[in-house]
């Protein structure tokens, strides 16, 4: 907040848009200091927050397949792991595909 304060009051009235991370208490200092900017969050914290929601209810499906139907569990398993190794399409990726296919081989 200080920092921001050193700025003139018409500078600071200038400003017309800011991007910031999530952060809750930024939003309030943000609001207070530059009483014109729009706020925006950042795609990467979006893109974070999605990517973390999405791993949760996948965990969420893995454990509720592992109390109801054990195969289905290992079925499922393999075939996000399918998925993952023929993402794979740059030539130096090979041995990473290659790897994930064998373990694709061990779990069935």
């Amino acid at each position: 907040r200080t920092y921001f304060h050193r700025f003139t009051l018409k500078s600071r009235k200038q400003v017309t848009h800011i991007v910031m991370d999530m952060n809750a208490s930024y939003d309030v200092v943000m609001k207070e200091v530059f009483s014109n900017a729009r706020l925006s969050i950042d795609r990467f914290h979006i893109i974070q927050q999605m990517t973390g929601a999405f791993n949760n209810q996948r965990i969420q499906t893995m454990e509720q397949l592992k109390k109801s139907d054990p195969q289905a569990q290992k079925d499922y398993r393999i075939k996000v792991t399918k998925r993952i190794a023929f993402g794979f399409r740059i030539f130096r990726h090979l041995r990473m595909r290659v790897l994930i296919q064998q373990n694709i081989c061990e779990i069935i």
